[in-house]
């Protein structure tokens, strides 16, 4: 399930997963931080758990997914991502 996550983020920011995963540019980091956020408060998976996955740390897990969801109502570009991403997420769900 992670791997169909990660295609459809990195897919929605025209990326591929790798450069999802270890990309600097802005794209990049933000497909980063969207896929955290899903991982963590949309799928239920602990920080620890993605942190692990992605060699990275519990706190920056929950710092940028966080992020993330603390901007969703205030900033267009979060809302739209996040919308759009989950309606791709429910397509794929529901195959």
């Amino acid at each position: 399930m992670i791997e169909r996550i990660e295609q459809v983020v990195a897919d929605h920011f025209g990326i591929t997963v790798d450069q999802m995963k270890t990309g600097k540019s802005r794209s990049e980091l933000d497909a980063r931080h969207f896929l955290w956020y899903f991982l963590h408060f949309i799928y239920g998976y602990s920080g620890q758990d993605v942190a692990n996955r992605y060699g990275t740390t519990r706190r920056v897990i929950l710092h940028y997914s966080a992020l993330v969801r603390d901007r969703l109502g205030r900033e267009p570009f979060f809302s739209k991502n996040c919308s759009e991403i989950q309606g791709k997420l429910k397509e794929i769900e529901a195959l």
